[in-house]
């Protein structure tokens, strides 16, 4: 599912689809050549060129959505707030996601989603008009959500607790984007390859039906019989044939855990019920929200800014493409070291170091179009730079961002920061097509507005952010809030890898 949405994501109209070709006139006494770049920056004067001439004929990477459906004579700007205006869906996505799933499952709604994607992204593939694309994507964009919700509690809830880790970067894109620069090269047509990506799901809506629905969710609407039945093929896959579940013992481990939940809901009774106001109780809750905020707008731009410019990088679109997928593959692994590994790398070192890298690339870029250095060896060591800045955001500076949230704040809150921050990023995405529609006056404005967010975004963490590896987690706003002076940062054990923490206690050196 995610090699397909990725494939599908890259021929977008605000991306590989928006590929400007080379316009060539061949008329008798009007015979020109205008340039992409020279389109993209007068199109006002190039729509008049093209209108004029009879024997038109054009080059690009491949047939592209801005070809067929000749936007050298639309309005620029309403492509852009249109691209703007998407995430907005997403937001409101992902809002509902959790009621949805909650009330019908996670198996059908997973499936459901699946479906629509499959559906309206052969409708998009072969849309009469402009205005069908969007209004299916439109749509698209606030079931999709739904639908990848659904799909990770699935998943999250039906393993161990020790396979997380792995199924959460089961939704990696790395291979997606790989072969969506291969397809994009081989069928040279953005219809064709956008049938492609999509068909390649397919298989993917047989391997659902095949899946469980989650045990939990069925306990909890009480559909024991359900419950029992899923709960004894799970047994059976995992090689334990002769094990059956029965409906009494699903209702004796719902009713354990209604007693549990009554007694809980007792406490909670005389508890703070929290919201997303809490994540600022005090200053330094507050630099850490803000200061984590600004990352997750930062990755969205930096994200976006490549896919949305790709045109302008040196190469072929198509390849750049493949690099931004090939790039990616070593971050589950980086992933797996960090956590693992021991104090000498933490939190702080790996996201302001990461991010700090992210702006110096991005600038050297800036720089180049700022001073209009377009030399094929500069621009080559340009396009390298903002390759190289986007594996590092979407790798590093990822896996610091995720690990960040969830170790500053207290576990009251944790979902909270979570998912406020994921809806706070999506300004990332709403800002960057404006400042590709700005970089018509302005060009070097989509790597000055990443390379700026970038720096900001390594000033806060350098000033607010502590070191939080091998730190106990806070539970409460109060701990929170004097993580020094809990934690004893200097000569704490919560710092010390477990194993030097079980050889003190061997040793007899434990000291309050």
């Amino acid at each position: 599912m995610s090699i397909s949405n990725a494939m599908s994501m890259v021929a977008g109209f605000f991306r590989l689809g928006n590929l400007v070709p080379d316009y060539s006139c061949a008329d008798e006494g009007n015979a020109w050549t205008l340039e992409a770049a020279t389109v993209k920056k007068n199109s006002t004067f190039a729509c008049l060129m093209v209108r004029n001439c009879t024997e038109l004929s054009t080059k690009n990477h491949w047939y592209s959505m801005y070809e067929e459906f000749e936007w050298v004579c639309e309005k620029d700007h309403f492509r852009a707030t249109m691209q703007s205006l998407f995430p907005i869906g997403v937001f409101f996505g992902f809002m509902i996601s959790g009621h949805i799933s909650d009330y019908f499952g996670r198996k059908w709604i997973m499936f459901i989603g699946e479906v629509y994607s499959l559906i309206s992204g052969l409708i998009c593939a072969w849309s009469p008009s402009f205005s069908v694309y969007l209004w299916i994507s439109a749509v698209g964009s606030l079931i999709g959500p739904i639908g990848a919700s659904a799909s990770f509690s699935l998943i999250v809830e039906s393993v161990n607790p020790k396979y997380r880790l792995l199924q959460g970067f089961s939704f990696q894109y790395s291979i997606g984007l790989m072969l969506a620069g291969i397809l994009a090269n081989y069928t040279q047509h953005w219809r064709y390859h956008l049938t492609i990506a999509n068909l390649v799901s397919l298989p993917a809506l047989f391997m659902i039906l095949k899946l469980e629905e989650s045990p939990r969710f069925l306990l909890q609407k009480q559909k024991f019989v359900e419950a029992a039945a899923v709960m004894t093929r799970i047994a059976k896959f995992n090689g334990f044939k002769d094990v059956k579940f029965t409906a009494k013992e699903m209702k004796q481990i719902h009713k354990n855990h209604q007693n549990l939940e009554k007694n809980s809901q007792e406490q909670i009774k005389t508890e703070k019920r929290y919201t997303s106001l809490d994540l600022f109780a005090n200053w330094k809750m507050t630099s850490y929200a803000i200061a984590q905020m600004l990352t997750g707008i930062t990755m969205n731009i930096v994200n976006d800014v490549l896919f949305y410019n790709i045109q302008d990088l040196s190469g072929s679109p198509f390849m750049n493409t493949f690099l931004m997928g090939a790039l990616r593959l070593w971050t589950p692994f980086a992933a797996f070291a960090l956590e693992n590994g021991t104090k000498t790398i933490g939190r702080w070192k790996l996201l302001v170091f990461s991010q700090g890298a992210v702006c110096l690339l991005f600038s050297f870029m800036f720089f180049i179009d700022l001073f209009g250095l377009n030399s094929s060896l500069l621009r080559s060591i340009g396009t390298g730079s903002v390759l190289i800045g986007y594996t590092l955001e979407s790798g590093l500076v990822w896996i610091a961002y995720k690990l960040y949230t969830t170790e500053l704040f207290p576990t009251c809150i944790r979902s909270i920061a979570l998912s406020t921050f994921s809806c706070v990023s999506m300004i990332g995405s709403m800002a960057t097509p404006q400042l590709t529609y700005i970089s018509r006056f302005w060009h070097p404005a989509p790597y000055s507005g990443a390379a700026l967010l970038a720096g900001l975004s390594t000033t806060f963490a350098i000033m607010f952010l502590p070191e939080t590896h091998f730190v106990a987690l806070p539970d409460t706003i109060k701990e929170a809030a004097n993580r020094k002076t809990l934690y004893k940062e200097t000569n704490s054990e919560a710092f010390l890898p477990l194993s030097q923490q079980e050889k003190k206690k061997s040793t007899g050196e434990n000291k309050p």
